[in-house]
């Protein structure tokens, strides 16, 4: 019950946190009906005060909310380049491992690493992140995963 409870929480704060990157069509799918019904009415309430408080003194070119100027993004994102425990549930194979770590640069390459089934290894999120997705990693039955983030 706390588990759930602490998830769905985390869950909750990480959507208020980036509602735009969310709210974009292609993180969408990623969400339940009623996350996308409590994060569109989150960002219309934010929208609101942001514009009624502060962007209505702006001029009109500086008004918007999601600009993207040359390599700049106002839209705030999740940093996806993290490390993260996860519990192999079914055989993944050999995957491609990042070699780099504080001491080495990121262009030194990359390593193939097995990861055996029930065990749990800290690895990047990015190396893990297409078994939690990609609907052609899921498990045998199809209703979860490969890989379960601890």
């Amino acid at each position: 019950k706390y588990v759930l409870r602490d998830y769905l929480r985390i869950r909750l704060w990480k959507l208020q946190k980036y509602p735009q990157h969310y709210l974009e069509s292609k993180n969408l799918k990623l969400l339940s009906d009623a996350e996308r019904t409590f994060l569109r009415e989150h960002w219309h309430h934010k929208k609101q005060f942001f514009e009624s408080r502060m962007l209505s003194a702006l001029p009109p070119s500086k008004q918007s909310l999601d600009d993207k100027i040359d390599l700049l993004d106002m839209v705030r994102r999740p940093c996806l380049d993290k490390y993260t425990y996860a519990r192999i549930l079914e055989d993944v194979g050999d995957l491609e491992v990042p070699s780099a770590s504080l001491t080495q640069e990121p262009s030194q390459g990359s390593r193939r690493d097995s990861f055996q089934k029930g065990r749990t290894y800290l690895v990047h999120y990015g190396v893990i992140r297409p078994f939690l997705i990609e609907p052609e990693h899921a498990g045998e039955n199809q209703t979860y995963p490969k890989v379960d983030l601890v």
